[in-house]
């Protein structure tokens, strides 16, 4: 399944800021 979706994206980002900080 593509991951190009703006609601899997957002996800994506979301989680790795998270992780980051």
């Amino acid at each position: 399944k593509p991951r190009n979706t703006s609601s899997e994206k957002k996800t994506g980002f979301v989680i790795r800021n998270k992780g980051d900080k």
